[in-house]
């Protein structure tokens, strides 16, 4: 329904066709609020270790590219192994 300036008209509520719905009770939207916070602080938490390892990533790549040794080549090749499982992991 318009009106004849175009703008919309709101219609009346059908009293009669109305539904009510019941709500969860108050313990399960309590566990419920439990279970998202605590799946919020576990992804915070690998979050900040991923984060970590990227940055220890960081470190040995600027050692290795001053030292120039095979060592560090090797510390470099076992982090970026790490990260490569956890990204794998993350994108499966």
């Amino acid at each position: 329904m318009t009106r004849r300036d175009g703008s919309p008209r709101i219609g009346r509520m059908d009293h009669q066709r109305s539904v009510v719905l019941p709500f969860p009770p108050q313990d399960s939207r309590a566990r419920r609020r439990r279970a998202r916070i605590s799946a919020r602080r576990l992804v915070r938490r690998n979050d900040v270790d991923t984060n970590a390892e990227w940055d220890v990533l960081l470190t040995r790549a600027v050692q290795a590219w001053c030292w120039r040794d095979p060592d560090s080549i090797r510390v470099v090749e076992q982090c970026l192994a790490r990260l490569k499982a956890s990204v794998e992991a993350d994108w499966s």
